[in-house]
């Protein structure tokens, strides 16, 4: 049998009374056929009486190991990321599923890349004796696609100051810092003389991050009312 499963132990005769040892691996070991649930390999003797007369008899429970799956640990990515499952197994074979999203499924570290939350199930199988198929389950956790922007493109007159504002995430990094009063926060002010393109990084506490740019146009004349004649 396989390891740990239980087994029901059966006698054979006329005899009216039975008495089974060792009994403390037993449901109740006064039963014709009682239900084993050893750990391990076992010899079980049964006394079969009727009256004052009485037959031995012995029979073995032999016990094979289950096989052993191991997906891994749950792993967090980012939106169209990927990452290395690190399956390990003790069996004569095995089956990732789904397998849709992996690049070698008949390998034990195929290479995963969802586009949302997946459970990966290891499937472990064994022919030493135990036939019973073993499973383990890794989540790969995808993180929803951060929406970078850095605000619209616009103009404004030299020397003055443009509130820049860019939202998608938790933390931000703007690139280049000219003109800059801070590049590592969402809003900062910019005061330029010349035109100018940012870029923003925006990322999350999970390290996932996106780009958007912003194009300034400065216009190096005095302050006056400008009418453009195309919008957007």
């Amino acid at each position: 049998i396989c390891l740990t499963d239980p087994v029901q132990l059966l006698a054979f005769g006329d005899g009216l009374n039975f008495s089974w040892t060792p009994a403390a691996s037993l449901n109740d070991a006064k039963l014709r056929n009682p239900i084993s649930t050893h750990g391990g390999n076992t010899i079980y003797t049964v006394v079969s009486s009727i009256g004052k007369c009485s037959k031995t008899a012995s029979l073995s429970v032999n016990t094979v190991p289950y096989p052993i799956s191991n997906a891994g640990a749950d792993v967090i990515i980012c939106f169209e990321d990927s990452t290395r499952l690190q399956g390990s197994i003790t069996g004569s074979g095995f089956q990732w599923s789904p397998s849709n999203t992996l690049t070698n499924p008949a390998s034990l570290d195929p290479i995963a890349f969802p586009l949302q939350t997946t459970d990966y199930i290891l499937t472990v199988t064994d022919n030493r004796g135990c036939p019973k198929p073993v499973f383990d389950t890794i989540s790969v956790i995808v993180q929803p696609p951060i929406k970078a922007f850095a605000g619209n493109d616009t103009a404004i007159v030299i020397g003055q100051p443009l509130q820049l504002r860019a939202t998608g995430g938790e933390f931000f990094l703007w690139e280049p810092s000219t003109g800059l009063s801070f590049n590592n926060i969402s809003n900062p002010v910019a005061l330029l003389s010349q035109n100018q393109t940012y870029s923003v990084r925006v990322s999350t506490l999970g390290d996932c991050f996106a780009y958007d740019t912003i194009n300034v146009t400065v216009f190096k004349t005095s302050p006056d009312i400008f009418v453009p004649n195309a919008f957007t």
